[in-house]
């Protein structure tokens, strides 16, 4: 999902602005509404229902793109400058927030333990994180993975 999304950082004399974007092909993770086709899920909101039905546009996207202060205001990264790049949509319970891809993000084989999809990947510093719109617990796989103490074996 996050190799589709990116934000175009513009400065101009009086502002800076920025506009995000998907490339996503259809029935691509970020299009993925609900199956029965609730509307909570249009707002990000888990129904509970298989996530099949492709909405015909990205869901974090355009909830990002609803209001001009969007890009700022729902930065979840560390401080840096702002700049033009490939970022990381997550849901984070009453909105959409984003990040900045700072490299690759590889898959991880398997499946999320918390929503059953085979969406994980290695996250920030060598977690296993579901990139599961909506998954109820995105770090259940690594807290498994560590239930045993940091030098359990795997």
């Amino acid at each position: 999902m996050s190799e589709h999304h990116t934000i175009k950082i513009t400065v101009e004399p009086e502002q800076v602005t920025g506009e995000f974007s998907c490339s996503a092909p259809v029935g691509a993770d970020c299009r993925l509404g609900c199956g029965e086709q609730c509307a909570a899920w249009l707002n990000g909101d888990p129904c509970g229902h298989p996530r099949t039905h492709d909405e015909g546009f990205c869901l974090p996207i355009t909830w990002l793109q609803e209001d001009d202060t969007y890009w700022y205001e729902s930065y979840d990264g560390t401080l840096t400058t702002a700049r033009s790049g490939p970022i990381v949509t997550r849901w984070d319970g009453d909105y959409y927030v984003w990040t900045y891809l700072d490299g690759p993000r590889p898959d991880v084989a398997g499946r999320c333990p918390a929503c059953g999809r085979r969406s994980l990947f290695l996250a920030v510093g060598g977690h296993v994180t579901c990139r599961q719109m909506g998954c109820p617990d995105p770090c259940a796989a690594d807290d498994l993975l560590h239930a045993g103490g940091d030098d359990a074996d795997v």
